[in-house]
């Protein structure tokens, strides 16, 4: 994966509270994919999904969520979500909370 983020990737972050706060408050290590507009948080054993992936459709404005368990296997696909939907989406799937 790439060592800079493009625009899209940068407004995901932006739009979930930030890189940094993400870090901080979920302990996740985050690879993210310029070309394919992927982010993904690689959450340790205590959340309750190994990871959560936004990707961005350029076409519809929109993003593309899913879930992972532990061992990186799909467990839940969720198209159409709207920015503002991102953070509460995230809280609820993997328990961790991006704002106090």
């Amino acid at each position: 994966m790439e060592k800079e983020p493009n625009e899209i990737i940068q407004t995901i972050f932006k739009q979930m509270g930030g890189r940094t706060r993400i870090e901080i408050m979920t302990g996740a290590i985050i690879y993210f994919n310029n070309k394919e507009n992927i982010v993904q948080f690689r959450l340790d054993d205590g959340a309750a999904v190994g990871c959560f992936e936004v990707g961005y459709d350029v076409c519809w404005d929109l993003y593309n969520c899913k879930t992972y368990d532990h061992k990186l296997k799909v467990l839940e696909e969720l198209p159409n979500i709207y920015f503002d939907e991102l953070i509460p989406l995230f809280e609820k799937k993997t328990g961790y909370y991006l704002s106090f």
